[in-house]
């Protein structure tokens, strides 16, 4: 299949799937129905995480039958042995969801040779879905209407920032900064921080704390769509993909221009 026709695919199944799981999920939201179990390793899945997965699941099965699955909710102990798979986080930000918060997201990304190459982030209750399909340009679809968003300029002069509403990582972000010239905070949950650089609407989003890889990699081939970068912490190297733990280490979100801490 050609690449322009894998990605006119991959735009409307990933667009379809994350809209069917984000209605149901809305349900759920609206209903005020957070029943949750905890999984072994201490974190929460509500029924409405499950059902979104159960809707995704199978229609990635359906639509692309050979291409392996792993996701948080029904994910495999290993990575596929195969360099192309995707990456599914029914609900992120699934802690605020069980509190009523809005800023939830469904993702779907797809890895190829360890590196996110496509993906969906779909924020249901601010009806906001950013889609790049396979190494495509990216895609807003907002309020009903379809937008194709323009590639990133760069930043001069003071920051805005996006990080994580937990509070034990605050201190360690405002530190990160210290020396870093900044004219906003917005504290938000979920893979939407990365789209609001992809918008345009921030620039700058350091991490520090837990994020498993299906945490970010929808939200990462958004951002890298249009220019911007996802960047190990140590090191300033690319986030990659297809760790045995799918643990991430700490990491920095930016658009082009933006003077990174310990950067030369």
């Amino acid at each position: 299949m050609p690449e322009s026709s894998i990605s006119k695919k991959l735009e409307s199944v990933l667009g379809n799937l994350a809209a069917k799981a984000g209605k149901v999920v809305m349900e759920f939201w609206k209903a005020g129905n957070f029943d949750t179990d905890w999984k072994p390793d201490g974190t929460p899945v509500t029924r409405a995480d499950l059902a979104a997965d159960q809707i995704i699941q199978t229609g990635l099965a359906k639509e692309f039958p050979g291409i392996p699955v792993v996701s948080e909710e029904t994910r495999n102990q290993s990575i596929p042995n195969s360099n192309l798979y995707f990456l599914v986080d029914p609900i992120d930000g699934t802690s605020g969801f069980r509190r009523g918060k809005s800023d939830f997201t469904v993702n779907i990304a797809l890895i190829e040779n360890n590196a996110p190459c496509a993906g969906v982030v779909f924020a249901p209750a601010f009806d906001r879905m950013f889609i790049t399909p396979y190494y495509g340009r990216l895609v807003e679809y907002r309020d009903g209407r379809r937008r194709v968003c323009e590639q990133l300029g760069r930043v001069y002069g003071p920051v805005r920032v996006v990080a994580s509403r937990a509070r034990r990582t605050q201190p360690l972000i405002r530190n990160y900064l210290t020396n870093t010239r900044t004219n906003s905070f917005n504290f938000i949950a979920s893979s939407i921080k990365f789209c609001l650089l992809a918008s345009g609407e921030a620039d700058l989003y350091p991490r520090f704390g837990r994020t498993m890889e299906w945490d970010t990699a929808a939200g990462q081939a958004v951002l890298e769509a249009v220019g911007g970068r996802v960047l190990q912490l140590k090191g300033l190297r690319p986030l990659v993909y297809g760790k045995a733990d799918f643990k991430n280490p700490n990491f920095v979100a930016t658009v082009p221009g933006v003077r990174l801490p310990g950067q030369r």
